[in-house]
């Protein structure tokens, strides 16, 4: 019983580096626990819900509660539980009512212009881009965005008004924006002792995550963890700013010369479904839900 247990586990830690999620998965990691019902590939178990979007029955919770207390030194804090755990009372209201005010910021800065959402495909450094990126009503920017030197600016601009990060991401951008995201299966309860995250708040930066929904609908679809790029886009589309209001520019595009604009260092995440997601995202632009950076000054813009 103990080796099948082991291969399982092995097999499913493979397909979740392979970006592999999907009922499969969520089989294996289950199929693993049940032949050797163990705390270890209980937490895996549960990480794999979690991963998924999918709230954890509270037996587990229980479970893994239990096993924490047996295994922590007396006075160290649960985690694991508490991360895996959704968020509830205060802290849901509180971060329900962060999104509401980010909600409420965003169609109000669009009824102005246009909320660029620009990603950090490589083909951006083809394009000039930069002025016209930076004259939206808001600059949307993801992960390991810094301010560039002035000839990369004329291709990628420099304003940025709102940071996207995934969990990974720990270190905030030198530019102070005006809104954090952080991305992932909405990791609330696991974020605030993540040092991106304080430093964010100590400048004043409110801190937001996406909807759990929207995360696990994605997953759903895409059978793959979602990129930070498609993530935000379809919680905006559920936001209403589409079409109008909402253009995007170097998300699931084709790579031209290198995958990302920060250098070769800087390779697109092998986890994600690419193709998948270029996919969806024509299907958005065909339905009229995202439109692109226009190069047309007529375009919707802020006033500079």
């Amino acid at each position: 019983m103990g080796w099948r247990a082991i291969a399982l586990t092995l097999w499913a830690d493979w397909r979740r580096r392979q970006g592999a999620y999907g009922h499969g998965l969520r089989g294996l990691r289950w199929r693993a626990w049940r032949d050797q019902p163990d705390a270890r590939r209980l937490q895996r178990l549960a990480q794999c819900w979690r991963d998924h979007g999918r709230a954890l029955p509270g037996r587990w919770l229980r479970a893994l509660e239990a096993a924490e207390r047996a295994a922590r030194p007396a006075g160290d804090p649960l985690r694991l539980a508490r991360w895996l755990e959704n968020p509830r009372g205060p802290q849901r209201a509180a971060m329900q009512t962060a999104r509401s005010d980010f909600a409420a910021w965003l169609r109000g800065r669009a009824a102005a212009g246009s909320v660029c959402v620009v990603g950090n495909a490589g083909s951006l450094l083809t394009q000039a881009w930069g002025a016209r990126i930076d004259a939206q009503a808001v600059v949307i920017r993801f992960n390991r965005w810094q301010p560039p030197d002035q000839d990369v600016a004329q291709a990628l601009g420099r304003r940025l008004d709102v940071w996207v990060a995934a969990p990974d991401c720990r270190a905030p951008p030198a530019q102070t924006p005006t809104w954090a995201v952080i991305t992932g299966a909405d990791p609330s309860a696991a974020m605030a002792d993540w040092p991106a995250v304080q430093a964010l708040r100590a400048r004043g930066v409110p801190v937001v995550t996406v909807p759990l929904d929207i995360w696990r609908a994605l997953v759903d679809r895409l059978e793959a963890p979602p990129s930070a790029g498609v993530l935000l886009l379809a919680w905006l589309i559920s936001l209403g700013l589409a079409p109008e209001g909402l253009c995007v520019t170097g998300i699931a595009e084709p790579a031209t010369g290198r995958d990302h604009v920060l250098g070769r260092g800087h390779r697109r995440g092998r986890r994600h479904a690419w193709d998948r997601e270029r996919q969806l995202v024509a299907q958005w632009r065909a339905a009229g839900l995202l439109r692109p950076l226009s190069p047309d000054p007529s375009s919707r813009e802020a006033p500079l």
